[in-house]
C-alpha cells in the first residue's frame, strides 16, 4: 500500500467510520430514551388508591408511573418520594437520574399573548438532558420534582419502584409543572450534535497522530515529499473547518444542523397526543387510566377560548399562521378539557398533525444534508488552501 492509500484509509477509518459508529450509538441511545419515556406515559398512573393498597398487601403489583416530590433519602439508595398523602420508594441502585433542562418546548405564553416560542427562536439555546448515575448524584434537594416508572412492588407493606432485570427504573428530576414533563423530554431528548461523541475525540486524536508519523516518514523518502504534504493535509482535517476563509461554512453547518435536529424534535411533539390507542373509533381514544381522549377541530376564533382554559398552543413558527387548528384533550361537560393524567397533553396543533409530522422528518432530513454539504464544501476549500501553503513553509 503507498503512503497515499495509507493516509486516505487512516483519515477513513479515524475520522469518518469510528466516529460514525459514535453517531449511530448516540442517536440509539437517544431514541431509546425517548422510547421509554413514551412507554411510561402509557402506563397506568399509580393514584392513591394503588399506593394504599400496597401498605395492605406483598408481591408484585404491576407497572406504574408516579410523580412527587423528593421526601427522604435512605442509607440503603432508598429515594422516598410523596405525592399528597401517598408516598413511595424508589430501589436508586442501578437506576440513572435524568436532569431536564431548563426551557420549553415551542409553545404560545398564554391566551390573547401574541408573543410565541417557535423553535425557530429556541435553536441557538437548544440543550440536551443530563443523565447521571445513581451512585454519581452528590446532591439532592428536599422537594425537588421526580417522575418515576417501573415495576411497583410492596415490601413489606412498602410501595417500591423498581427497574426491569438489570436496568434501575426511569427517574427523571425536572422543575415546572408535570403537565410540561412528556413535551420537554422529547422536545430536550436528544444530542446536539451525534458526531461529537464519546468516540470522536480519542479517534480524531489517534488519526491525526498516525498521519503526522505517516508524512514524516514519508518526507523521508527522496519520492515522497508530495505524498507528505497530501498527508499532512489530511492530518489537518478536523482543524480545517475551524480556518479561514471556511469557517463560514462550518458556522452555516452548525445553524442547519440544529434546525434539523429542531426538526426531528418537532415531529415527535407532534404526535404526542396520537399515542393512545383507539377504542373503535376514529376520534376518541382511551389514556392509560381509561379516561377518554380525542381530537377535535376548531376556527382560529376558537384558540384563545381554549387557551384561557390551560391549553397549550403549539406551532412550529412562532405565529398563528395556521387557519384550521385541532385541540386534543377529554371531554368534560360537552367540551374539551385538560386529561387528569397529568402526562396526557391539552394541547391546540395545526390540522393534521400526523401529515406535518412526516413533513418534519422529511424537512429534518434535508436540513441535515445540506449542513454536511456546507461542511463539505468549506473543508474542501480549506484542505485546497492549506495543500498549497504547506510547501511555502516546509
Amino acid at each position: 500500500m503507498s503512503p497515499v492509500q495509507l493516509s486516505v484509509s487512516v483519515a477513513l477509518v479515524f475520522f469518518v467510520v469510528i466516529p460514525s459508529i459514535g453517531v449511530v450509538a448516540t442517536r440509539a441511545r437517544w431514541r431509546s430514551f425517548r422510547r421509554t419515556v413514551v412507554n411510561a406515559a402509557l402506563i397506568p398512573h399509580a393514584g392513591s388508591r394503588t399506593v394504599h393498597a400496597a401498605y395492605e398487601r406483598d408481591g408484585e403489583i404491576g407497572e406504574y408511573r408516579f410523580l412527587g416530590v423528593i421526601e427522604a433519602l435512605q442509607a440503603d439508595d432508598r429515594l422516598w418520594i410523596r405525592n399528597g398523602n401517598s408516598s413511595v420508594e424508589i430501589e436508586m441502585t442501578n437506576a440513572s437520574v435524568c436532569l431536564l433542562p431548563d426551557g420549553l418546548p415551542p409553545q404560545y405564553r398564554s391566551a390573547g399573548d401574541d408573543r410565541a416560542i417557535g423553535f425557530e427562536s429556541l435553536i441557538p439555546t437548544q440543550s440536551m438532558p443530563e443523565i447521571v448515575p445513581w451512585s454519581r448524584m452528590s446532591s439532592l434537594t428536599e422537594g425537588t420534582s421526580v417522575f418515576v416508572s417501573g415495576r411497583l412492588v410492596s415490601e413489606h407493606g412498602v410501595p417500591v419502584f423498581r427497574g426491569v432485570g438489570r436496568r434501575g427504573p426511569l427517574v427523571i428530576m425536572y422543575d415546572g409543572p408535570p403537565t410540561q414533563l412528556l413535551a420537554r423530554a422529547i422536545w430536550f431528548g436528544r444530542h446536539r450534535n451525534e458526531y461529537w461523541n464519546a468516540l470522536t475525540p480519542p479517534s480524531l486524536i489517534a488519526g491525526m497522530l498516525i498521519l503526522v508519523i505517516v508524512a514524516v516518514r514519508a518526507f523521508s523518502v527522496a519520492a515522497g515529499y508530495a505524498a507528505g504534504i497530501l498527508t499532512l493535509g489530511l492530518a489537518a482535517v478536523p482543524v480545517l473547518p475551524l480556518m479561514p476563509p471556511g469557517v463560514i461554512g462550518y458556522f452555516v453547518y452548525r445553524r442547519l444542523w440544529l434546525k434539523g435536529r429542531a426538526q426531528r424534535a418537532w415531529r415527535d411533539l407532534l404526535r404526542l397526543p396520537l399515542l393512545y390507542s383507539r377504542d373503535g373509533s376514529d376520534r376518541v381514544a382511551r389514556l392509560p387510566d381509561g379516561e377518554p381522549y380525542l381530537g377535535v377541530e376548531i376556527g382560529s376564533s376558537a384558540v384563545d377560548r381554549y387557551l384561557s382554559r390551560g391549553a397549550v398552543l403549539r406551532t412550529s413558527t412562532g405565529t398563528m399562521d395556521a387557519g384550521r387548528w385541532m385541540v386534543f384533550g377529554s371531554p368534560i361537560d360537552g367540551d374539551i378539557g385538560r386529561p387528569s393524567d397529568p402526562m396526557a397533553e391539552f394541547v391546540i396543533l395545526p390540522v393534521d398533525p400526523a401529515e406535518r409530522s412526516r413533513r418534519s422528518a422529511i424537512f429534518a432530513y434535508l436540513w441535515e444534508l445540506v449542513a454536511l454539504s456546507a461542511l463539505g464544501a468549506a473543508m474542501l476549500v480549506n484542505f485546497a488552501v492549506l495543500i498549497r501553503l504547506l510547501p511555502l513553509v516546509l
